[in-house]
């Protein structure tokens, strides 16, 4: 497809494990779905909802001409084809490439559940990361000339001078974890310290002074 995406058929995934949880998290982190209501089928409508309820946009929804649409969804766009003419196919992935590009620039909701109830909020414990690192700054009204800011994005991309303190979250002993542990600690050490062109280090912070300069 134009758009350069990789398109995943729900019923042809090929992991290992329980189909059912790899369709769903596909569901929930697919930046676009496309469903098609065609046939009406149960299990087809239920993941249609569950897409709906767990994302306000970017969900195409097809279905062959002269379906019975439910009520519920009729009043949106819905992308019709004839799978007997074959001419029509470009001109669907058209349409279906205009709908994923209208979606992006417009922001516009095509969630039914999403546009009748405002202001819902999806909260997951395995959020995606801020891929986009930026810098906000505060003036400080009772400390003139100090200002305070939050660095959002990768931790690796934060670079001396832009913060002077580091606030380890993990715990409350203010212990350190090892320099190669995958954790937020353990990242605080490894790019707090001086590193050859190899990424060995060279000269580190110990889990004494670390805490002293965060408790400061």
């Amino acid at each position: 497809m134009q758009l350069g995406l990789t398109c995943i058929r729900s019923d042809q995934i090929g992991l290992g494990g329980s189909i059912h949880q790899q369709m769903f998290i596909n569901i929930v982190d697919a930046p676009y779905a496309i469903v098609d209501a065609s046939t009406l089928n149960p299990n087809v409508m239920y993941e249609l909802g569950a897409r709906h309820a767990l994302r306000p946009r970017t969900t195409v929804v097809m279905a062959k001409k002269g379906s019975d649409i439910p009520f519920n969804i009729a009043g949106f766009r819905i992308i019709e084809y004839d799978p007997r003419d074959e001419s029509a196919f470009e001109e669907i992935q058209s349409a279906i490439i205009e709908f994923i590009r209208n979606s992006d620039a417009e922001k516009a909701v095509d969630s039914v559940i999403h546009y009748h109830v405002k202001d819902i909020k999806i909260l997951r414990g395995d959020s995606e990361p801020i891929s986009d690192f930026h810098e906000h700054r505060f003036a400080m009204l009772d400390a003139p000339g100090r200002i305070l800011g939050i660095a959002t994005g990768n931790l690796a991309d934060v670079r001396k001078g832009i913060a002077d303190v580091w606030v380890n979250p993990e715990n409350t002993n203010m212990e350190m974890a090892r320099a190669y542990d995958p954790s937020i600690s353990g990242m605080i050490r490894y790019y707090g310290a001086i590193r050859d062109n190899t990424g060995y280090i060279e000269i580190g912070c110990n889990s004494r002074s670390a805490a002293t300069t965060l408790a400061y």
